[in-house]
């Protein structure tokens, strides 16, 4: 994503149906870690993550949770 400070998005895919990956590296550090971003609303959930693995099960973990509530996490595309 153009215009971010402090940072430069190395690599961005989607996750899943509510949520991108991406990995950053900082420019004064260069400290490469991952961030999860809420599909809908563009902001970032979790950062920080020090690999894509670890992005994933943060992923998965609220989708997982999506699914066994009632009526989903508010804003979510319900995935069966």
């Amino acid at each position: 994503m153009p215009g971010m400070i402090g940072r430069t998005v190395m690599m961005a895919q989607r996750a899943s149906a509510n949520y991108f990956m991406r990995q950053v590296r900082r420019r004064r550090t260069g400290v490469v870690s991952w961030e999860v971003i809420d599909a809908g609303s563009g902001v970032t959930v979790a950062a920080g993550l020090e690999t894509r693995d670890e992005a994933l099960r943060v992923v998965r973990s609220w989708e997982r949770l999506s699914q066994e509530l009632e009526d989903g996490l508010e804003g979510h595309v319900l995935v069966h």
